[in-house]
């Protein structure tokens, strides 16, 4: 077997490193795995059927489905961002006194140092302003909660147990609504805190 037909086949040694460190530097800086949740929302197309009145089948399939994927979708994306972020610093930060113990007064290894430790303040300033670990928890969590009041309005559950099914439906919209604004709010609360600390600090810095 000539080495080209080893490689295709895996049974070559340097082939098979080779995957291994690719497979740790997809796990060490969180790439994206292929995603298989096309399918997620089978289970309430399924349910959704039974829904007889049509305004609300429609808010369901038209804006409630839309804003959870939209949730999904945001999650997953600022999770790889943070963690991605991360691991990068830690493993940066990591190599800063390793390379400080090897310069021993080399100038290249200084201008080395001197690099990998701003990356280390960029790297902190991205996650600050970005805010990603508070935005992929936060729209985690709002999925999930309209994603619960979803499966207790099919089921009869919870706050759906009694009442009309015109009060059920106006009851599934009125606190999904109030979910997903209380949600739009922590966003702009968020992105008007770093706004609001300056024009404070600037305040104080005038006071005195």
């Amino acid at each position: 077997m000539t080495d080209e037909e080893k490689i295709l086949s895996g049974e070559n040694d340097d082939a098979n490193i080779f995957r291994r460190f690719a497979a740790w530097a997809r796990n060490l800086f969180g790439a994206e795995k292929p995603n298989d949740d096309d399918h997620h929302n089978d289970p309430i197309l399924e349910q959704l059927k039974y829904v007889e009145n049509e305004k609300t089948k429609d808010y369901i399939q038209k804006r409630l489905i839309v804003q959870i994927d939209y949730y999904r979708f945001n999650s997953r994306e600022n999770k790889a961002h943070y963690q991605r972020l991360m691991r990068s610093s830690i493993i940066i930060g990591a190599l800063i006194p390793v390379a400080a113990v090897l310069a021993d007064g080399n100038l290249p290894m200084k201008f080395v140092i001197s690099i990998l430790g701003a990356s280390v303040t960029a790297i902190n300033a991205l996650l600050s302003i970005h805010n990603y670990r508070d935005l992929w928890l936060e729209h985690r969590n709002i999925r999930q909660r309209l994603e619960r009041t979803l499966y207790l309005y099919f089921n009869d559950a919870g706050p759906f147990y009694q009442g009309t099914r015109k009060e059920k439906d106006e009851l599934l919209i009125s606190t999904c609504e109030m979910d997903m604004e209380r949600e739009t709010s922590k966003w702009l609360s968020m992105w008007k805190k770093p706004d609001e600390e300056k024009q404070e600090a600037k305040k104080e810095e005038q006071d005195k």
